[in-house]
């Protein structure tokens, strides 16, 4: 794809090209605050998680090669059990068939964006529901006992054979939001569903002979926390019976409401796009710190079963589940940027970002596209964070604050170097809320940074300097005073309110790669070792003339040993 770059030199920040994200003007505060980035380039660590950058989906057509541009990893679609497709069931009550037209349809659009499909196993058939009490959903349900477990056994490997053997899926998650409005069968109900559907997935895998990943509960968490009683259950039933559990999911909407003051409002707050007429979207506990919390909390229920070992997964995440002013704007990108450093720090294995393209509806705003599919914010967020592929380095941060404690904003960084000496790195300034109290829908006051960055540990190369900026700068320097001296190099960076840069040092005169230096070591060894070969050689030639000459008998070649 084509990036934004901000070209007016390889050093300088300027107006960016034809094609930027429409995010408006950029503010730059007349007072900066000063902040120090340091990055050690000389000793490189685990790779940055890519694994990071995934959706829940799919996305329409018009979406697929923007998508596929971020290199996803897994892309989340429900099997939708209860659906239709060309105006008739999917799944046939009379004789148990079913229709994988609709699965495969989307899990063939996921491919089109070069992801890995993650299936969602739901929802429940109304033939094979338990009772629903009225006002209730049946798709909800779990199945009734009796005949329509069996049904339900079936139907689920049925579909995993097929899923498995011919459109190639191997991860299949239990259910969605079990301990919310989207599943009506409550903890017991689902410790049930779990076990006889990872069951039936098994004997799925087993038939085919390949090896799947079977995971849930993709907790809802509308309160801000981590449900650890529910999953506590969960660990101890697949502990007790011997089920499968390669992950563990869950959800986290940082700004969801009912973890703020206007908890009891909802369950949803779609119903006006005026703050001045409902703001009860704004929740002032919002930090990307929860995405850290969260996984602790998770990690600490997983420590008291020593022999599991499964990956973590946040497969629904975004600023809010429902209308947010910001999350169509430069909030979200920098929201993005601060989640994946908090994320990735904490140790979460992988995540997908609710949702890929925004709905014509005013309310649908969760997307990195917008309706148009046209990138936002969001998007840039993980172009960048795609950029930094590579090894991490070591960076410390003087000044900046903590982007990840509750209730707070500041400046962040993540630094990568590439096989051939590139280092690449990511700053951001996020401000998780507004404390002038106008429920988030603007930052009054520029909340900007100067940030001095410096990185040592350099080779004796030199370095070019680029710049990315995901906001429009209307002249503003962002870079300046790029400069190096010995194995360091320092630059300043100017972050506007909700900014994110992505600095590259390329090397335009590096030393020999180090397998080139190996090969060099190689010959050389080489050499060394035919001129002791020759040297030994000529010494047993010499002393062979030496005995002829004084008439002692020749060797036996017989006698002769290797």
């Amino acid at each position: 794809m084509t990036l934004p770059i901000l070209a007016s030199g390889p050093q300088a920040f300027g107006a960016q090209a034809a094609g930027s994200p429409p995010t408006g003007r950029a503010r730059i505060a007349k007072v900066l605050h000063p902040v120090s980035v340091s990055v050690n380039a000389s000793a490189p660590g685990a790779p940055v998680n890519e694994h990071l950058i995934g959706f829940d989906g799919p996305g329409a057509p018009g979406a697929f090669t923007k998508i596929a541009a971020l290199h996803p990893y897994y892309i989340r679609t429900d099997v939708s059990f209860e659906g239709t497709y060309d105006g008739r069931p999917v799944y046939d009550c009379a004789t148990g068939g079913w229709n994988p037209a609709l699965t495969d349809s989307r899990v063939q659009q996921i491919r089109e964006e070069s992801a890995r499909p993650e299936l969602i196993v739901d929802y429940m058939p109304d033939c094979l529901a338990s009772p629903a009490p009225p006002g209730i959903n049946p798709n909800y349900e779990p199945p009734a006992p009796g005949a329509s477990t069996t049904a339900w056994e079936k139907l689920v490997e049925t579909m995993a054979v097929h899923e498995i053997s011919v459109e190639g899926v191997r991860t299949f998650e239990i259910w969605n939001e079990p301990d919310w409005v989207f599943f009506a069968g409550g903890l017991s109900g689902y410790l049930r569903l779990y076990r006889i559907t990872s069951l039936a997935l098994e004997a799925a895998a087993k038939v085919t002979g390949r090896r799947i990943e079977v995971g849930g509960p993709a907790l809802a968490d509308v309160y801000g926390t981590l449900d650890t009683s529910f999953l506590d259950a969960l660990l101890s039933e697949v502990v007790h019976d011997h089920l499968p559990l390669d992950f563990v999911s869950w959800h986290l909407y940082a700004n969801d409401p009912d973890s703020g003051p206007q908890h009891g409002v909802g369950p949803l707050c779609i119903y006006s796009a005026d703050p001045a007429t409902n703001p009860c979207y704004y929740n002032p506990r919002l930090s990307a710190g929860l995405y850290a919390k969260e996984t602790a909390q998770a990690k600490a229920a997983l420590a008291r079963y020593p022999q599991l070992h499964p990956k973590l997964w946040i497969d629904e995440w975004n600023v809010g589940p429902e209308y947010d002013a910001r999350q169509s704007g430069p909030y979200d990108g920098a929201f993005v940027s601060a989640v994946l450093d908090a994320a990735q720090g904490a140790g979460v294995n992988r995540m997908c970002y609710f949702f890929v393209a925004d709905s014509s509806d005013p309310y649908g705003n969760w997307g990195v596209l917008n309706d148009r599919y046209q990138p936002l914010p969001s998007y840039y967020a993980f172009d960048y964070w795609h950029l930094l592929a590579g090894d991490r380095l070591a960076t410390s941060i003087a000044g900046g604050g903590n982007p990840f404690g509750p209730g707070s904003g500041g400046v962040g960084a993540v630094a990568s170097t590439t096989p051939d000496g590139t280092i690449h790195v990511l700053v951001y300034d996020f401000m998780p809320f507004d404390p002038s109290g106008d429920y988030g829908t603007h930052l009054p006051t520029p909340t900007g940074a100067e940030v001095h960055l410096e990185v040592s540990g350099l080779t004796s190369a030199t370095y070019g300097v680029r710049g990315l900026s995901m906001q429009s700068i209307d002249d503003a320097a962002l870079l300046s005073s790029p400069g190096s001296s010995g194995s360091s190099m320092s630059a300043t960076v100017t972050l506007p309110t909700e900014g994110v840069a992505l600095l590259t040092l390329h090397p335009l005169g590096p030393p020999p790669p180090a397998h080139d230096l190996a090969g060099w070591l190689l010959a050389l060894l080489v050499v060394i070792a035919v001129v002791i070969i020759a040297a030994v050689v000529t010494f047993v030639l010499r002393a062979r003339r030496h005995g002829a000459a004084s008439g002692a008998p020749p060797a036996d070649p017989a006698s002769e040993t290797a």
